[in-house]
């Protein structure tokens, strides 16, 4: 399946924040649903104690992705953070796990992170947005700043998959029974709209692992960093997603004479 960058309209700066929030908040509840922080906390979490728990600067954040699911797997300092900011979710976020989140109220650019954002830099279901510039600035960055990164899709570029994206209005109709506050805009036809348009353009934009791994060798040629790039299941479903973390290589200490 050829990639294409195509447009996302969430991704568009004249997209009303209240159908984006909406969008986003139905699709983050479904895929928590389908099990997605649980399986995304299996290969995270050893990665993370090994790095011994740092700060995790999570970007692209939309309606706080996964981080509810996984912090009730383990307790992480976490600041979320994304070009469009969504207060609302994140403060719900924040009383939830009062002393462990924290969130940028001000507009965050993942393509150029503030210097002290340090600790390991999170991609849930949102790389995909990055053309492959970006991408290969975004982790070139991290290398060149020493920051961890891990990335965690939840689509995967292939045809049998792109039927799947077409449940989408049918999430966002039944959405109704499930997600609380009940509100009645979920069932606008432009949230189904959305759903279903930005959910086929991601299966069209996401990175194989392979452009993953050629990524890395792009940025890293010198291997500074240990790469590990792969595939994780979504969830009790049964489709994989490709994932990447990496990590700085530190110099072994000079053996005692």
């Amino acid at each position: 399946m050829p990639r294409l960058q195509g447009l996302e309209l969430e991704d568009s700066r004249f997209c009303p924040a209240w159908l984006r929030d909406e969008a986003t908040e139905i699709l983050v509840r479904g895929l928590n649903l389908a099990g997605w922080p649980r399986s995304i906390a299996r290969v995270w979490l050893p990665w993370l104690q090994q790095l011994n728990f740092p700060r995790i600067i999570d970007c692209c954040s939309g309606s706080s992705g996964p981080i509810g699911g996984i912090l009730q797997e383990h307790p992480l300092q976490v600041t979320v953070t994304d070009r469009y900011p969504n207060p609302k979710a994140w403060s719900q976020l924040q009383a939830r796990f009062p002393g462990w989140v924290d969130y940028e109220e001000a507009s965050v650019d993942a393509r150029c992170l503030p210097p002290d954002f340090q600790g390991v830099w999170s991609f849930f279901n949102s790389f995909h947005h990055f053309a492959p510039s970006d991408a290969r600035k975004v982790l070139r960055e991290a290398v060149l700043r020493r920051q961890p990164v891990a990335i965690f899709e939840a689509l995967q570029r292939r045809w049998t998959r792109l039927p799947s994206v077409f449940l989408m209005p049918i999430l966002s109709l039944s959405s109704i029974f499930w997600a609380r506050p009940f509100r009645w805009r979920r069932l606008h036809p432009l949230v189904s709209f959305l759903l279903a348009f930005d959910g086929c353009m991601s299966c069209f934009r996401v990175y194989t692992e392979d452009e993953l791994r050629a990524m890395t060798r792009e940025v890293d040629p010198e291997a500074t960093f240990d790469w590990r790039i792969g595939s994780h299941r979504l969830g009790w479903t049964p489709m994989d997603c490709p994932y990447l973390l990496g990590s700085p290589r530190f110099a072994e200490a000079p053996a005692e004479a």
